[in-house]
């Protein structure tokens, strides 16, 4: 359902990511990249994956704003288990934009017929899962600019698909929060090539019956991609973690850049990516 002047809606399966207004302002191409937040699977390259019985509406642009949101069903008789609802809106105008979104999740993949698949799709186990993004990037010339925040809450924490259990040495957690804040950057050297750099900063609240942990992580990540042609490219991506502050005596105190085999064995961890991409 579309109307010009009234924008559109539609009943179907969606892939609902935070991202859809924020990623503007992050160096994640083509879903390639390996620049992350420590919970970067949650992180701008997507949420959660929601199915069956989400609406979705997307607005008109009216002088550069647009708008949106989604509501995916629990499909259960508790109405509150495992839905899911978002809602996002973004500005732009000339070189500038700017955009906010959020989400949340109550007991994401506790069903297997609810909004968010139980094989994964998830991203955390827990009762409840909260995000927030902002961001803005100006265009220049050959050149853009992005600063970035994202705010991820999971209650009752238990354990990630990406590294496992995350239950502290010191009992089970009540509350996990990670806070972003990104700068990065992109530019065109020619039509057929450009290059990209980013730097995050992440500060964790880890929650345990002892008191509060707070655990931070630095990532950075250069990327370099090069157009053969029209429907192919070839990129080479490298990604450093470091992790510091608190011990928690958890999977949070080593580094992790998603899309690794695993986690690393310390504090520290460097990604290279080298690959072709062919659009059919």
């Amino acid at each position: 359902m579309g109307h010009d002047m009234h924008g559109g809606g539609r009943l179907s399966d969606w892939c609902v990511r935070l991202a859809s207004n924020v990623s503007p302002q992050l160096q994640d191409d083509a879903g390639r990249c390996k620049w992350a937040q420590k919970e970067k699977p949650v992180k701008h390259c997507g949420l959660v994956t929601v199915g069956c019985n989400t609406v979705k509406y997307t607005s008109p642009v009216f002088a550069g704003l647009s708008f949106g949101g989604t509501y995916s069903f629990s499909n259960d008789t508790n109405f509150a288990n495992n839905r899911q609802y978002s809602v996002g809106a973004s500005y732009v105008n000339g070189g500038f934009l700017l955009a906010a979104a959020y989400l949340q999740a109550n007991n994401p993949s506790s069903t297997a017929i609810g909004a968010i698949n139980n094989g994964g799709d998830q991203n955390f186990l827990a009762s409840r899962l909260r995000v927030f993004g902002a961001g803005m990037t100006y265009t220049f010339a050959d050149a853009t600019v992005a600063l970035s925040y994202t705010n991820t809450d999971v209650a009752n924490p238990v354990s990630s698909v990406y590294v496992g259990s995350i239950t502290p040495a010191g009992g089970v957690a009540s509350n996990l929060r990670f806070q972003n804040f990104e700068v990065n950057g992109k530019y065109q050297v020619s039509p057929a090539f450009y290059v990209g750099a980013m730097y995050t900063y992440t500060r964790a609240t880890l929650s345990e019956p002892t008191g509060k942990l707070h655990p931070n992580y630095q990532t950075v990540g250069l990327m370099g991609d090069y157009n053969l042609s029209k429907r192919t490219d070839v990129y080479l991506q490298g990604a450093y973690q470091h992790v510091g502050g608190d011990t928690t005596g958890s999977v949070l105190d080593v580094a992790y850049v998603p899309g690794a085999d695993g986690v690393s064995s310390g504090g520290n961890q460097f990604v290279v990516r080298a690959g072709i991409r062919h659009k059919f």
